[in-house]
């Protein structure tokens, strides 16, 4: 029969190497979704380039690098949103040159 503090002690290191395990997983997880967000951020600034404004496409490429503290979401949203933003203004300027044609 064991006494006690073996018990403690042997159950101790087991739930050491459980957290480390889940540590692994989590560590895991996080570095995919941030390698599938820094992807999609260079695919979009390549797909978007001719699109967006210039201060956009600064934004979006400091975005890219890793030491720079804007980060790939926030990048993503001002590559989205400077798109977005310009394709209306293209759309309502051609409208308005299809109206004056008539």
């Amino acid at each position: 029969m064991k006494s006690i503090k073996e018990t403690y002690t042997t159950s101790t290191v087991d739930s050491d190497s459980e957290a480390w395990v889940g540590m692994g997983v989590v560590a895991t997880i996080v570095v995919t979704i941030w390698i599938g967000l820094w992807v999609w951020n260079l695919i979009a600034i390549i797909k978007y380039w001719d699109v967006i404004p210039v201060w956009a496409q600064i934004i979006g490429i400091l975005g890219l690098l890793p030491s720079v503290g804007i980060g790939n979401i926030i990048s993503l949203i001002v590559i989205y949103v400077a798109r977005g933003s310009s394709t209306r203004r293209k759309s309502r300027s051609t409208r308005r040159k299809s109206r004056s044609r008539r």
